[in-house]
């Protein structure tokens, strides 16, 4: 059990027990917690890591939370070019009525999802060759430095982001000039 499942637990019994007594300080709750945490450590300590504790499983773990990470990004870039091209709509409108095609506006809101994307890469590239020394131990059958893994991230992140940006620049493509010039 990590430290900070050890102290809601005993945070949830300080509680019946100030339910009980009256009273209880955070300090004890605090020194609870910690000696149950050391004793824990102590009892793993003698009997050993368990089996699937090793590499396979920090990186089968490190990999769920990538795949959440990138999950909550693509629903996050959805919803922003979403509201981008609600407010974008009269924009639009005078864009289709001046003689762009559907064909035009969707690139137009692929390239922009595409610019903050590629500069969001970026970012991510130099955050996480800073810090790939912080998570190397749970690497498994990698280094940090990869070229190979940096490269397929970065295109798969673009490539999910553009995949998330596609809906809004379709419908963006769809914009009635007169409904959105009349809006206003």
């Amino acid at each position: 059990m990590s430290l900070v499942g050890a102290f809601v637990r005993d945070l949830r019994y300080a509680a019946r027990g100030l339910l009980r007594n009256g009273s209880f300080t955070v300090a004890a709750l605090l020194a609870l917690t910690l000696a149950r945490h050391r004793r824990l450590r102590r009892c793993v300590q003698r009997r050993g890591p368990h089996p699937a504790a090793g590499p396979q499983s920090h990186a089968t773990l490190l990999g769920s939370f990538a795949a959440l990470a990138l999950l909550l990004a693509a629903i996050g870039l959805y919803g922003v070019m979403s509201y981008l091209v609600e407010r974008r709509t009269a924009e639009i409108g005078v864009r289709m009525a001046l003689g762009a095609t559907p064909a035009a506006i969707s690139r137009l809101v692929l390239g922009e999802a595409a610019k903050w994307t590629l500069s969001g890469v970026a970012a991510g590239m130099a955050a996480s060759l800073w810090t790939a020394r912080l998570i190397e131990r749970m690497l498994f059958r990698t280094t940090p430095h990869d070229p190979a893994t940096l490269a397929l991230a970065s295109a798969v992140l673009l490539g999910v982001a553009l995949l998330a940006a596609w809906i809004p620049s379709y419908r963006a493509a769809g914009v009635d000039p007169l409904k959105a010039l009349r809006g206003e």
